[in-house]
């Protein structure tokens, strides 16, 4: 209770009017706590403390500290902040921002673009602006009509293809047919040839024999023409 009541007192006797902005620090860069305050205990800490109070909010109220305020950049301790560096995490903050929405704008998933940086949060951005261009490309009645007419092609070339391939082993195997034939008929006609020989020299022989026989014949029968000339001249003799 009596606490209570001393904070009161060195409130309304001490640090109001630091903390309303109505005292203000002096050429010595201090608060002057006054008679009243100083025997009621207030100390320069909670004059500063009081007057960064005042400071923190009167710089709220600034165009650039509700800017701050509105991405969670404004501190909550401490006297006026360092305008220069607030400024350049505002201007960070916006540039995550805008590049956050226009990724989400492309449809890239909310849920992976937290606690990303600026840098990854445009890297899936190029990427599904990619991916958006190719569905969009892949969706185009002209472009599905091409790449019919492209495939088609593809499988006629790979048909023709084909066709020629078969043309090629069946012409392979008619080439080697005909050269089996020819090999076999060349060995046919040789056997042929070899057997038409053997049957000429057994006619050769056959006619050789023959002409022997009919040799032989002949002489016998000219010795029994003689022989029977002979017994004629004879009989007649006698």
């Amino acid at each position: 209770m009596l606490d209570a009541i001393q904070n009161e007192l060195q409130y309304r006797f001490g640090t109001k009017g630091a903390n309303e902005g109505t005292v203000r620090k002096g050429p010595d860069g201090q608060y002057n706590i006054g008679i009243m305050g100083r025997a009621l205990g207030v100390t320069p800490e909670m004059m500063e403390t009081a007057g960064n109070n005042y400071d923190r909010r009167n710089f709220a109220s600034t165009q650039l500290g509700q800017l701050a305020d509105t991405y969670g950049l404004l501190p909550e301790t401490g006297g006026t902040p360092n305008k220069q560096a607030l400024r350049k995490e505002i201007a960070n903050a916006q540039n995550l921002e805008q590049v956050t929405k226009l990724a989400i704008a492309n449809g890239v998933d909310p849920s992976k673009l937290e606690g990303l940086d600026v840098g990854s949060i445009s890297s899936l951005n190029r990427n599904q602006k990619e991916l958006n261009a190719n569905d969009a490309w892949s969706r185009n009645p002209a472009n599905i009509q091409e790449q019919s007419r492209y495939y088609d092609l593809q499988q006629d070339k790979i048909t023709d293809r084909r066709q020629q391939a078969d043309n090629r082993r069946f012409d392979r195997k008619e080439r080697a047919l005909d050269r089996k034939q020819t090999q076999d008929l060349a060995i046919l006609s040789g056997d042929h040839a070899m057997k038409i020989q053997q049957m000429n020299a057994e006619l050769a022989d056959k006619r050789m024999a023959y002409d022997r026989e009919t040799r032989s014949m002949d002489k016998r029968d000219r010795m029994i023409a003689q022989l029977m000339a002979g017994l004629g001249s004879l009989g007649s003799a006698f």
